[in-house]
């Protein structure tokens, strides 16, 4: 079998446009992998962003919650202070009262004894006076 002489040439430019056009789908393919490889890129540049983002905003959330119960607990701390030195307070003061109901029912009960004091420092009075000349001799003699 013999083929024409220009067979080869037809040939080479077949192959050559069948490779041209090989080659350009394949640039295609390429391109479009390059391009999709850059959006995917840029996706996660901005999923990078996104999550600096959402952990600053995590960051401040817990910085302000950790403040707020720390302002509640210093609230609730001085309340608490207040409301224990609102009962010592009030105890002290029933106390105090307690204390002086019954002095006055020892008083009462006590009358007889109570009513002699003025008269015990008039009796003891010549004594009080003797101890003071003595304090006054030891200290002049100095």
């Amino acid at each position: 079998m013999s083929f024409p002489p220009n067979f080869a040439c037809i040939l080479i430019k077949w192959t050559h446009a069948e490779l041209d056009k090989e080659r350009t789908t394949l640039e295609a393919q390429v391109s479009k992998v390059e391009q999709e490889k850059n959006e995917v890129k840029l996706e996660l540049a901005k999923a990078k962003e996104k999550k600096q983002e959402a952990e600053a905003y995590i960051a401040e959330r817990v910085a302000s919650a950790k403040k707020e119960i720390q302002i509640q607990s210093n609230q609730s701390l001085k309340k608490a202070e207040q409301e224990i030195r609102t009962r010592n307070s009030l105890t002290s003061y029933a106390i105090g009262g307690y204390a002086f109901i019954l002095t006055l029912v020892w008083a009462v009960n006590q009358w007889t004894v109570i009513k002699t004091f003025p008269q015990w420092f008039l009796n003891r009075w010549e004594n009080i006076k003797t101890v003071w000349q003595v304090i006054q001799a030891f200290f002049s003699g100095w």
